[in-house]
C-alpha cells in the first residue's frame, strides 16, 4: 500500500493540467513527479518512489498534457467529467490512483514472467534447430539438411540455434521484472 507520507491514506495524486501540480488529492500536499525515460518518480521529503511503465508511448521529462493522456489510455490515469453547473461547462479531473499504478504493473509483470517461463520450456523441449543470421527464420533439422543448412527467403548459411543464450536471455527478463516487482513492494525510500 503507497500512503500518502503527511496524511497516511491511500495515495491519489490529483493532477492539475494547467498549473503542473500534483497534490494528494486527501491533503492537498504537493509532490514531484518526473517521468525520464519511462521510469515515473514521484517524490516528496527526500522519499522516492519509482515505477517503471514499459507500455507507454509518450516519454518526456515534463510530464506534458500528451504523456498524461498517453498513461490515461493505458490506464495509469483516471479522469472524471464534472459539470460546472453555474457556468454550464465541463471541466476534468485528473486522478493517479498509486496503488492501482502499482497493481496494474505487478499484474502486467507476473503476466510476462509467465510467458517468458513458457518461452523457456518450449525452448527446451523443442528439438535441435537451425537460426538465419540475417533474416531470423529458424528451421528444424529436418528442413535445414534438406536444404543444405541455407537459408529458404534469404539463401544464407544457417547456423545451430544456441538454446543457452536464448535461456539465458530470457532469465535476464525475468530477473529485471523481479526487481521492478521487487521494488515496487518496498514503496517508499
Amino acid at each position: 500500500m503507497i500512503n500518502c507520507l503527511y496524511c497516511q491514506k491511500p495515495l491519489k495524486i490529483m493532477i492539475d493540467l494547467k498549473d503542473n501540480k500534483f497534490t494528494c488529492k486527501d491533503c492537498k500536499k504537493e509532490y514531484n513527479l518526473g517521468l525520464n525515460n519511462k521510469l515515473m518518480t514521484v517524490s516528496c521529503k527526500n522519499k522516492k518512489i519509482n515505477f517503471l511503465l514499459n507500455d507507454i508511448s509518450s516519454c518526456s521529462d515534463k510530464l506534458s498534457n500528451n504523456t498524461i493522456y498517453d498513461l490515461y489510455t493505458k490506464g495509469y490515469v483516471k479522469c472524471t467529467k464534472v459539470l460546472n453547473q453555474i457556468y454550464n461547462e465541463h471541466y476534468s479531473n485528473w486522478e493517479m490512483p498509486l496503488n492501482s499504478i502499482k497493481d496494474l504493473i505487478v499484474q502486467k509483470a507476473e503476466n510476462s514472467i509467465k510467458e517468458l517461463d513458457n518461452n523457456i520450456r518450449r525452448i527446451q523441449s523443442s528439438e535441435e534447430s537451425y537460426t538465419c543470421s540475417k533474416c531470423g527464420n529458424t528451421y528444424p533439422f529436418e528442413k535445414a539438411v534438406n536444404n543444405n543448412f541455407s537459408c529458404m527467403i534469404c539463401s544464407s548459411q544457417l547456423k545451430p540455434f544456441n538454446k543457452n543464450d536464448e535461456i539465458k536471455n530470457i532469465n535476464s527478463s525475468i530477473s529485471f521484472l523481479n526487481n521492478n516487482i521487487a521494488s515496487l513492494s518496498r514503496g517508499w525510500c
